[in-house]
Parts: structure tokens; sequence; C-alpha cells
């Protein structure tokens, strides 16, 4: 969390409307939380069983991914279903749409369930999935597949948007798609593009000393390891030895 006095109030609110609105909908799920720099803030009381990791110290958006999934594979659940948190707002369509999506989870023990979501960007339009916002992932799968080693503070590129597609077209039979459509606010990353340089949306820390050229190096990293994976092409070593293609 960053320590700017007005972009650390807005992450706090996020992160609290977040909170309130997971025990809403699912006050049985237990939430997994990897904190930074999070100090003395307390969020809003839930139902849910929080468990919080904290560190003090910057971890970096790939570490931080990477710490979640150690300590998430060290827990006995099934499956992992992502939020980040800058996802303040989230609407299902259908009155009984989060049983819906729980339901068809339960139905694939090892799986990968997109969900549509009405406003992230994709890829492809025919194709409904995008980052990782209500992305669930099966503990198997998780095993077999760390993140990828993808660092967008080193202008890389989108690591969820790259992490979701790899899995997408890696695992064809493993997919399946969530039965309602998420409706939500858009991450801060999109935000801070429409309005950049206004601190009323807080963007990521990392993401204020970005400029045009590293923008541009992030996006057109992200679709060329995009295409490769449509290729067939998962060596991700591999990928990034095409200077040609791959900005540095």
């Amino acid at each position: 969390m960053p320590d700017h006095p007005q972009i650390r109030q807005r992450r706090k609110d996020h992160i609290n409307g977040l909170f309130t609105q997971l025990n809403n909908l699912w006050p049985d799920v237990d939430i997994l939380i990897i904190t930074q720099n999070w100090k003395d803030f307390v969020p809003s009381e839930v139902n849910n069983k929080v468990v919080r990791v904290n560190f003090e110290e910057k971890l970096g958006i790939l570490k931080a991914r990477q710490v979640l999934r150690e300590e998430f594979l060290k827990l006995d659940y099934d499956y992992i279903i992502f939020m980040d948190d800058d996802c303040d707002k989230i609407k299902l369509d259908g009155d009984h749409a989060h049983l819906d999506y729980m339901t068809e989870i339960d139905k694939h023990p090892s799986g990968l369930c997109f969900i549509c979501s009405e406003n992230h960007w994709h890829h492809h339009d025919d194709m409904a999935r995008g980052p990782l916002n209500l992305f669930a992932l099966s503990k198997d799968l998780f095993e077999k597949e760390p993140f990828v080693e993808i660092d967008i503070e080193k202008f890389e590129g989108m690591e969820d948007d790259i992490y979701v597609e790899y899995l997408w077209h890696k695992y064809p039979e493993k997919r399946f798609i969530a039965p309602t459509t998420i409706h939500h606010t858009n991450s801060f990353k999109y935000m801070y593009v429409m309005h950049y340089a206004q601190y009323e949306i807080a963007p990521p820390t990392w993401f204020m000393n970005v400029g045009a050229v590293q923008f541009y190096k992030i996006w057109h990293n992200t679709n060329y390891v995009i295409e490769c994976y449509e290729a067939g092409e998962f060596d991700l070593e591999k990928i990034k030895e095409n200077k040609a293609k791959w900005q540095m």
C-alpha cells in the first residue's frame, strides 16, 4: 500500500468495499490476503475467516503473487478464487448468480473457471475471459503451474493477463465458463491510463512513474506473448529470446 495520504486512503476505501461485498456474496468462503505496508490499517469486519500474511517491506507485484501461491498451497483448499484489491464493486448477473458460480466450480474438481467481464480488456472478443478477478483455479493445476515470470514493474508485460491466457491455451480441456457475467470497477491500471496523473483513482505506486514508452512496451510484450501461446509456444524463455519481438 502506498504512503501518499490521498492514494492510501483511496486504497483503503477500495479494500473495505471489496471485503464488504465478499462478505455479502460468500460469507462462508475464507479470504487469504498478502498485505504489504498496511501498518495500522484494519479492513472492514467480515464473517469470512481472514488469513492475512503481512509484510512491512515491499515485495513487488510478481513476488507478492508468488508468496500468495506458496501460502495457498500450504492450506487445505481445493480451489483458489482470485480477486485484486483494486476491484471495489462487484455485480453478477442474476439474483442467484453468486450461488450458480460456486455450483459450477463444484462440478469441476480440477479445472479453470473463466468469467465474462463487461469492462476488462480481452485479447479476443469471442473468448469469455478476463484477468484474475473471480478467476478460479484448482489446487492441482496451481501446484503444477506457478505464475509466469513476467514482471510488470520492469515493463515486461501484464502478468495477470498473460498468466490467464497461458492457462486458457495450455489446458483447453480443463477450462469452463461461469454461468454469469461480472460487472466491476475498472482495474487501477486501466483507469490510470484514462485519467493520467489524477490521484482520485488511486493507482498502484509503481504505475505513477510509467511513461508512454514504458506503457507501450508493456502492451506490446503482452500481446506478443499471447500470440505465441495461441501458436502453441509456451516456453517463456524461448519467447523472450526473439529480440525482434520482445522489447526491453
